[in-house]
């Protein structure tokens, strides 16, 4: 009987075994195919708005509960003829420190909200700077092919190379591929020379552009907000500056009124003195 027992009790550890590694591959399985799904700046921005607005209502109650409990009790204290409490009751600091915090979760959202903005602004900047960029480099493309022989621009136009078998390695888009050439060539000798049409016909190659292209607009963009915060902070500084001149010709002013009123008084003394 002990064997049976001993036995039974070995079955039971040995089965027990497999079944939490079983778990545990089963846990990191699912870890591995489950995915978060990607929230957009939209569904953010409205998720933080909807917290907030739950938070002002939350505040807005707590504020008016605070209120009349703290009117209930200054009635309760004069109906029972007891003098004015300077310390807050316990609820009321509850509600208080609630409120607080409510607040200060309100804020913390609100400068999120805030950043998302922020970012939003500087990613519509971006975007409309990459546009302002492509256009650029097909201006400066086309004038390329303007001014380069035209027995050159024949043989981009016909293969996609020049007369020697090279590819064409333009200064402002860089080096084409015999294909992009030739349909860059097709695009200018049609006379499109707008981006969105440019766009359509050569989706591929501002495909390959696109990481330069964002680079450079991001160093455009927050160059240009660099400077705007310093043309800012410049203005502040010569309103600070012409508020102070302000103030002081205003005391000058007063002091050169207060001047004329004693020399006035003393004029108007001194005629009583020898007309007496």
């Amino acid at each position: 009987m002990e064997n049976i027992n001993s036995s039974s009790v070995d079955t039971s550890q040995n089965n027990s075994a497999p079944e939490v590694s079983v778990e545990s591959n089963t846990e990191k399985s699912i870890d591995k195919s489950i995915e978060l799904p990607v929230i957009s700046t939209e569904e953010k921005l409205t998720n933080i708005e909807s917290v907030i607005s739950s938070q002002e209502t939350q505040i807005a109650k707590l504020a008016e509960s605070n209120k009349n409990t703290e009117t209930a009790l200054e009635n309760l204290r004069k109906e029972l003829g007891l003098p004015e409490d300077k310390e807050k009751a316990p609820s009321l600091l509850s509600g208080e420190e609630r409120m607080k915090k409510l607040q200060d979760d309100k804020k913390d959202l609100e400068s999120q909200k805030e950043e998302i903005i922020s970012q939003q602004e500087k990613e519509k900047l971006i975007n409309e700077e990459k546009e302002k960029i492509l256009q650029e480099k097909f201006d400066e493309l086309f004038k390329e092919f303007k001014n380069i022989d035209p027995k050159e621009f024949e043989s981009i136009f016909n293969t996609g190379k020049k007369i020697s078998g090279d590819n064409f390695d333009s200064k402002s888009t860089g080096l084409l591929s015999p294909e992009h050439a030739k349909v860059l060539a097709s695009v200018y000798e049609k006379g499109i020379v707008l981006l969105p049409k440019i766009i359509e016909i050569i989706p591929e190659l501002i495909k390959k552009m696109e990481k330069d292209l964002t680079k450079e607009a991001t160093e455009r963009v927050e160059r240009k907000i660099e400077e705007g915060k310093k043309d800012i902070t410049e203005n502040k500084n010569l309103e600070s500056t012409q508020e102070l001149k302000n103030e002081n010709e205003i005391e000058i002013e007063k002091s050169t009124n207060i001047a004329t009123s004693e020399e006035i008084i003393q004029n108007v003394d001194s005629s009583v003195s020898i007309n007496n």
